[in-house]
């Protein structure tokens, strides 16, 4: 999958056991992430709703804060059911695009007598002022 700048791409992996039964790993999985330089992340997967589905663990990775650049990334996920070792594969691309900050998730528009001010919030956390917004047209 692609994915640009700015985007949350969803990282899952369903453990299962030797015959292919869902089962809860000993531990949270281990995730990963590998670029063509080297490992950029490693972290440990949460638990998706575990009292609906068995073994399925789910995280939704930022593309953000200068950690990530454009290139192919490949996710490794790591897990041990009964002291047996089992791993699995994702692959996604960052493609040129986006903004590290994210999209905007909340704004508030507010007049002042030297101006107008808009104050937006982005999904990476970032805070910003613009002053007098305007559409063209």
């Amino acid at each position: 999958m692609r994915y640009t700048l700015g985007e949350f791409v969803p990282l899952s992996v369903w453990c299962r056991n030797l015959v292919g039964t869902p089962v809860l790993p000993d531990a949270a999985p281990i995730a990963a992430i590998y670029s063509d330089t080297g490992k950029a992340a490693e972290f440990k997967m949460p638990i998706c709703d575990r009292f609906r589905v068995n073994g399925y663990f789910a995280y939704g990775l930022f593309l953000g804060k200068g950690i990530y650049a454009t290139g192919r990334y490949r996710v490794r996920y790591q897990y041990v059911i009964d002291g047996d070792v089992f791993a699995a594969e994702q692959v996604f691309e960052v493609i040129p695009g986006g903004n590290e900050d994210g999209t905007g998730i909340s704004t508030h528009f507010y007049r002042r007598p030297q101006s107008s001010f808009l104050l937006m919030q982005s999904m990476g956390g970032r805070v910003m002022r613009r002053r007098n917004p305007h559409l063209p047209g």
